[in-house]
């Protein structure tokens, strides 16, 4: 099906509507007629006490489980799995997956999240691998400078993310994977549709200038690119590229989606036409974007994982750091650092598959903008650069990873299940978020989901609320508990200040009143809040089932102690 965004047919903008179809990208799986099951757990218990005594308690617990334990974090299951029997497991799901087909049945059309069959039938559920089978994997890229030179690019064509080896090999790996062959259907129905929309009517969103204007072109010129490519059909030319990189990408300290959105447009647009440019620009850009990213947006990662943000922000950030680093390495044969200067940079997977709940994301703080072009498919291409196949597995089941970098950063060697392996529970403790998440399962539409963060009030890039204690509840297939999002990017102060005092405190959505937390004597929580947290689990793992036998005994809590966001606690 195709993409359809009701602010492109001339209707009001769902801009910071929080509507998760104006949170995420393009294309869906059409629901079939499925059979509605019992649900595995009867009695749900989550308690979210809070108490203030000498501190404020938040405490979360599960008490349905999956049946596989471990002890272990659930973090990577690994590149690949041990010993023959592991191959040989591998090599057989791989070899079935054409008769399998995609493991999402159909996608959810209020929450946009993927519905898997309720079945036993593991055979192709296996622990998450990259198997060893020419027939399935891409080419050797045969451009393997010795002294890579961000100045010296490829001498093929096109020499952006997707160079000319991998449109020779496409093809036959579409005839060979459901998933690049759905993509595939999709992005030529999504270009259609956009060839017979008007033109991007042009509108200056006050300080957020045009970046709808902009994540909409791009999303239908990738469109359109593409689908030329693949037909040679003219009928698709002519369209325009498109570079738009303002504001304050220069700065030092600024780690957060604008550097690397900034950084990422400035070096694609100049490697694409650094052999053209007699000005000079593009080689002084190429100087300056490479070595800023690297000290900031690389940075915007904290060392369990999560983006410094919020979750929507992720999107934006990844995207644009995904982009740039795949940009560097195939024109140029290097991505000097993008991928490895943070050594936490891989675990940034992790967080996005957590922070989804069994409805959507645990969506604290700022959504952003339409999101439009901006997809998690970034977790396709961080998949495969960090052997991580989890995160492989994870996305290529979501509803926005029809889109054409997807066809060039799928790993098509992919085997097994995300979820064979993976622990229900996560604690993220970097002192700047400090959140858990917490569910009953990853492939029941009806999962118990409880998320809950604590962390700092300040340092978000002015993207967070002051909810400190906030939680989200998914239950039976509804949100419960959730978060009313952005306020108007274009209200006065909004973005100017994280002060006590700052204007944005003032906005009902970025209040502590405003947010699934506590109040006291209805003042705002202290900017200088420093919570601390303590937490445990069963170190319950799903299986390979999508159908779960739930141990008596499986069990997660976590707590804060928040007393330091309260002036009068």
């Amino acid at each position: 099906m195709s993409a359809n965004y009701s602010a492109v047919g001339g209707q009001p903008s769902p801009y910071a509507s929080g509507q998760p179809h104006y949170e995420e990208s393009s294309g869906f799986i059409t629901p079939h007629p499925t059979t509605k099951r019992t649900s595995n757990w009867v009695k749900i218990g989550v308690p979210v006490l809070i108490l203030v005594i000498i501190g404020a308690i938040i405490g979360g617990v599960l008490g349905s489980r999956a049946a596989n334990k471990s002890s272990d974090d659930g973090s990577s299951t690994g590149s690949s799995t041990s010993g023959s029997s592991g191959q040989a497991a591998g090599s057989q799901a791989a070899s079935i997956k054409l008769e399998v087909g995609r493991f999402a049945t159909a996608t959810n059309s209020e929450y946009m999240i993927p519905v898997y069959p309720s079945t036993t039938n593991t055979a192709a559920f296996t622990s998450p691998t990259f198997v060893n089978n020419n027939a399935l994997a891409w080419p050797k890229d045969t451009f393997q400078p010795s002294s890579p030179n961000v100045l010296k690019t490829r001498t093929d064509r096109p020499t952006l993310i997707a160079p000319a080896y991998k449109w020779h090999a496409l093809p036959a790996l579409i005839q060979a994977d459901p998933y690049l062959k759905g993509w595939n259907d999709t992005i030529f129905g999504n270009a259609t549709t956009y060839y017979a929309l008007p033109p991007v009517k042009y509108n200056y969103d006050g300080s957020s200038g045009i970046l709808d204007n902009s994540r909409e072109i791009k999303m239908r010129i990738k469109a359109f690119a593409y689908t030329y490519r693949m037909t040679n059909d003219t009928k698709w030319q002519g369209v325009t590229q498109l570079t738009t990189s303002v504001g304050w990408w220069s700065n030092d300290g600024i780690e957060g989606n604008w550097n690397c959105v900034c950084n990422s447009g400035l070096t694609l647009g100049s490697l694409a036409i650094l052999d053209d440019d007699t000005t000079g620009v593009a080689k002084q850009l190429l100087g300056l974007t490479v070595p800023n990213a690297l000290k900031n947006c690389a940075q915007a990662v904290s060392d369990d994982g999560t983006w410094a943000e919020t979750a929507n922000y992720w999107y934006f950030g990844t995207t644009a750091h995904a982009e740039m680093s795949s940009a560097l390495l195939t024109a140029t044969g290097s991505d000097y650092g993008l991928l490895d200067t943070n050594s936490n940079f891989d675990k940034t997977g992790k967080f996005h598959m957590y922070v989804a709940g069994a409805t959507s994301l645990f969506n604290y703080g700022d959504h952003g903008p339409n999101k439009f072009s901006t997809t998690a498919n970034s977790m396709l291409y961080y998949g495969d650069k960090y052997a991580q196949p989890q995160y492989v597995l994870f996305q290529r089941e979501q509803y926005d990873a029809a889109e054409p970098w997807s066809m060039f950063w799928y790993n098509p060697t992919i085997s097994g299940a995300f979820w064979d392996g993976l622990a229900l529970d996560q604690f993220f403790d970097n002192e700047l978020d400090q959140w858990a998440s917490m569910r009953s399962s990853w492939t029941d539409p009806e999962a118990l989901y409880v998320a809950v963060k604590a962390g700092k009030n300040q340092n978000h890039q002015t993207h967070n609320d002051l909810d400190v204690g906030d939680f989200v509840l998914d239950a039976l297939g509804t949100r419960w508990a959730g978060e009313l999002g952005s306020g108007d990017y274009n209200s006065p102060g909004y973005f100017n200040s994280d002060a006590q005092d700052a204007e944005r405190w003032k906005y009902y959505r970025k209040m502590t009143e405003g947010q699934n937390t506590l109040l006291i004597n209805q003042a705002n929580q202290n900017v200088a809040a420093a919570p601390t947290v303590q937490h445990d689990t069963s170190g319950t793992k799903q299986g390979s089932s999508t159908v779960l036998d739930i141990p008596s005994d499986s069990t997660a809590w976590w707590s804060a102690d928040i007393t330091s966001a309260y002036f009068d606690a």
